[in-house]
């Protein structure tokens, strides 16, 4: 191990960088250069690593994710869906059955308040600050035209392995028909509350001109749907 001259430290007393050393206060250098910077690579890739985990843990904490995981729960334990929901009509009345009325009640204004949320973006548009109009309509035959042939083609498919009962026309028209609807007007609040300035000008563009050609194309799906079905 060699021994590093009074030069290897910066003068000011700084912690060592990746061109400064490791050494001990007599100059004998601790680990080598190649060493040095090998530890600071695997400490940078812990730090992304780090950001990337707790990014994911706060979209997972986010309220929408939130409430789905504990009704997802909720609704899987019998003893639980009991307390909230009757489950028998001629049985005794749930305890909680008020509170589950009144989050019901406010859950259905989740679709008005995105449309208005989606018209006050609008509003706000400003055309030249809109993203290319070849990337809208890229976004647009990809999400009316891709996905629907994909949907209709995976149901079909899924249909043909015996995965999916061909008797129940209800279940296959409801999984064609999601592979066909534009984008919710929910991603408006999505990408306002993870935007840094919470707009969602572009997003807005994107659903305008998508729910102006849902009228045609839209119809068109459901023309093929309900030929296959019937």
């Amino acid at each position: 191990m060699r021994i590093l001259g009074s030069g290897s430290m910066s003068e000011k007393g700084g912690s060592p960088t990746a061109s400064q050393p490791l050494v001990y206060p007599d100059g004998q250098q601790i680990v080598d250069d190649n060493q040095q910077q090998d530890r600071i690579t695997v400490w940078g890739t812990v730090l992304w690593l780090f950001i990337q985990f707790q990014f994911i843990v706060t979209s997972l904490l986010s309220p929408a994710n939130t409430a789905t995981i504990v009704a997802l729960i909720i609704a899987s334990i019998p003893a639980l869906r009991g307390i909230f929901k009757q489950s028998n009509p001629q049985g005794p009345e749930a305890p909680l059955s008020f509170l589950f009325e009144v989050l019901q009640f406010l859950g259905n204004g989740a679709v008005p308040l995105g449309l208005m949320n989606l018209g006050a973006a609008l509003g706000r548009l400003d055309i030249q600050s809109l993203i290319s109009f070849r990337v809208i309509f890229g976004i647009t035959l990809c999400r009316l035209v891709v996905m629907p042939i994909l949907g209709i083609v995976a149901v079909e498919m899924l249909v043909g392995y015996g995965v999916l009962d061909a008797s129940d026309k209800m279940l296959r028209f409801v999984l064609m028909l999601e592979a066909c609807m534009p984008t919710a007007s929910s991603t408006v609040y999505f990408t306002q509350m993870w935007h840094p300035k919470g707009e969602a000008n572009a997003i807005a563009g994107v659903i305008l001109v998508e729910y102006c050609l849902a009228f045609v194309l839209l119809t068109l799906s459901l023309s093929i749907i309900l030929s296959l079905l019937s």
